[in-house]
């Protein structure tokens, strides 16, 4: 349970980075976000 907290903070934290870096494209941020996520699982 606390690990997949610790992972949807990790990933929303990473995606609000990605936005502010300019990664403004929604499609390319949720492509990336479940890329992360399988490859945390």
């Amino acid at each position: 349970m606390q690990i997949m907290v610790v992972l949807r903070l990790t990933l929303t934290e990473s995606t609000i980075i990605l936005i502010e870096y300019g990664y403004k494209d929604s499609a390319d941020v949720m492509l990336w976000a479940v890329k992360m996520t399988i490859i945390n699982t």
